[in-house]
């Protein structure tokens, strides 16, 4: 999962920068000015991201329910809000990086790996939510994992 999202946010940023990074940076308007180094700009930064991945983790729990007729109705809707709103980060942390190059990369570079590793870990759990029942032990220690690694991810973010 976290090399197909790495490759399509690799392959926005690179026909960004090849078409549009002047127009891309003037929309963004990133100032680079960094983080407060306070304990509560990471635990506003981890719950935003928990939310993201309560999200994903909501989605692998309604496609796990056994609603009838309504279950194809269900993961569509699920499939299609996930592909959305993946979509929309890919466009927009692709675009930043075209846009930006390396500027982008140094701020993010310590702390972007255990954001793609807990959003690939929900995203794989859903995926797998769709084929197969999963078991309670899966869900929590996928959870536990992904939760931990959006925890650790913030800390960096402010403090590295």
């Amino acid at each position: 999962m976290a090399v197909g999202l790495v490759g399509l946010t690799a392959t926005t940023a690179v026909a960004v920068r090849l078409t549009a990074a002047t127009e891309a940076r003037e929309l963004l308007g990133f100032t680079f000015r960094g983080l407060p180094h306070r304990p509560s700009e990471s635990v506003a930064i981890f719950v935003n991201n928990v939310r993201v991945l309560g999200a994903i983790l909501a989605a692998c729990g309604i496609v796990q329910l056994a609603w009838g007729s309504l279950t194809r109705v269900a993961v569509g809707i699920c499939d299609v809000a996930l592909l959305v709103g993946s979509v929309l980060q890919i466009v927009l942390i692709g675009t930043a990086f075209g846009a930006y190059g390396r500027r982008v990369l140094e701020t993010v570079f310590a702390h972007a790996p255990f954001e793609l590793l807990a959003f690939s870990l929900g995203l794989g759990l859903y995926l797998e939510a769709r084929r197969t029942r999963l078991s309670m032990q899966r869900v929590v220690t996928v959870t536990a994992s992904a939760t931990t690694a959006l925890a650790i991810g913030a800390v960096v973010e402010v403090f590295a």
